[in-house]
């Protein structure tokens, strides 16, 4: 809910992601993971089941990384329906990329507030 998003940390590299993390081949993501799960890196798992939402460093210098500026954390929660919609889009397409022989592309948006919204989910390469 938009209200629940309001009260949010909106910080990737401490979002809390599913279960349903993988670590995907090169083939299905078109990326090549050098470590994987390892800890020392935290972009090696994918989660198809949510998108993250990245946010520039000056922007987020609140507690816990957060944005401070209404207008920033507003795009974070008014972009969050978008998330079902990358996913539903991204399980529809499968065969029509497949078809065409290249892996499904990710999908992005990003609003002038200097938002960035990514599906599959995951985090940076470097968190901290």
């Amino acid at each position: 809910s938009i209200r629940g998003c309001l009260k949010s940390s909106y910080d990737e590299c401490q979002s809390a992601y599913t279960e349903l993390q993988s670590c995907p081949s090169e083939s299905e993501l078109g990326i090549v993971f050098t470590v994987c799960g390892a800890g020392s890196r935290c972009n090696g798992l994918i989660d198809y089941s949510v998108s993250t939402v990245r946010i520039p460093e000056n922007l987020a210098q609140g507690p816990d990384r957060n944005p401070t500026n209404p207008a920033v954390i507003e795009d974070v929660c008014m972009t969050l329906p978008t998330q079902r919609w990358m996913v539903k889009k991204y399980w529809e397409e499968k065969t029509f990329w497949s078809s065409l022989g290249v892996a499904r592309p990710q999908m992005y948006f990003g609003s002038d507030t200097g938002v960035f919204r990514i599906y599959p989910g995951r985090q940076s390469e470097e968190c901290g």
